[in-house]
């Protein structure tokens, strides 16, 4: 992507998948366009995290069904790619309740694997599958090395 400067020749930057770009600066100086410019062509490949802006849950239960998530992805990436959303997020409550439905999916299918190879009597593959870390373990590790005292864990209510 070609980023126009001010002064001077425009900034050639190339991201690849799994890097991280983090962009810094005093209010006003264009974070939130550059971040709208590189996000509104990829959309469909991306995630957007709303980190700025509060999150809270409407619940204190997962009570988002498959559809509901489906639905709610889809108006999301419509929205997300306007200009007002550089600023305002109409889906800070819906964003967040599906982010914890793929952290809980993603472990589901993690056990699963590892429970298929078990009761296909494939011990070597699920001793495999079981080394690999769980997600949230992952954000954990982030978490821990960002000096963020958070610990997530994921437990069945009562």
């Amino acid at each position: 992507m070609t980023i126009p400067r001010s002064v001077g020749e425009p900034l050639n930057l190339t991201v690849s998948v799994g890097e991280n770009l983090f962009i810094l600066g005093a209010n006003g100086t264009g974070k939130s366009s550059l971040m709208q410019q590189l996000y509104t062509p990829h959309h469909a490949n991306a995630r957007r995290i709303s980190a700025h802006r509060q999150n809270w849950f409407s619940s204190n239960a997962m009570d988002l069904s498959p559809k509901q998530k489906q639905d709610y992805e889809s108006h999301m990436r419509s929205v997300d790619t306007s200009l007002q959303s550089r600023w305002r997020d109409d889906f800070a409550t819906q964003r967040t309740s599906v982010a914890i439905y793929d952290l809980i999916d993603a472990e589901n299918v993690r056990a699963r694997s590892i429970a298929d190879a078990v009761d296909g009597n494939n011990i070597e593959l699920a001793k495999t599958l079981s080394k690999k870390d769980a997600p949230i373990k992952l954000i954990n590790e982030l978490l821990r090395l960002s000096n963020i005292p958070i610990y997530l864990s994921l437990r069945a209510l009562r």
